[in-house]
């Protein structure tokens, strides 16, 4: 992405059993472009209605990022030299966004046991 400067979801990351969060991050640090993509997708959230629960464009980033089942998660950066965009990509095994599991997986704020991503960034520093 970063060297065709364009953000797009790979069919690849889906065949291999993957879901997939992508992000273009402007005028940020490197090393914050992780925990800003995290709160792009997190902001999502606005959009999503629980008592009517639907995966939209609006609300897949953040629905997938929530997903309960997911037991693995990885994230990368590139920046496109340029212009000094970030480009950051988040691959979630396995994947969510089944709408037929939405109100089992997607749970209200509260609800939820564990916060994995306020962990993965406390580890790389």
């Amino acid at each position: 992405m970063a060297t065709r400067g364009t953000v797009e979801r790979s069919e690849v990351t889906e065949a291999m059993g993957y879901g997939e969060n992508v992000a273009k991050i402007t005028g940020v640090p490197f090393n914050d472009a992780g925990s800003v993509a995290t709160d792009v997708w997190y902001s999502e959230s606005a959009n999503y209605s629980y008592s009517y629960p639907r995966v939209t464009p609006q609300t897949d980033a953040f629905t997938q990022m929530v997903w309960k089942e997911t037991k693995e998660i990885g994230m990368g950066c590139a920046k496109d030299v340029a212009t000094n965009d970030i480009y950051v990509v988040a691959l979630y095994r396995p994947p969510g966004n089944d709408r037929r599991r939405l109100r089992e997986n997607v749970l209200k704020k509260g609800l939820m046991t564990e916060d994995v991503y306020a962990t993965i960034f406390k580890r790389t520093q």
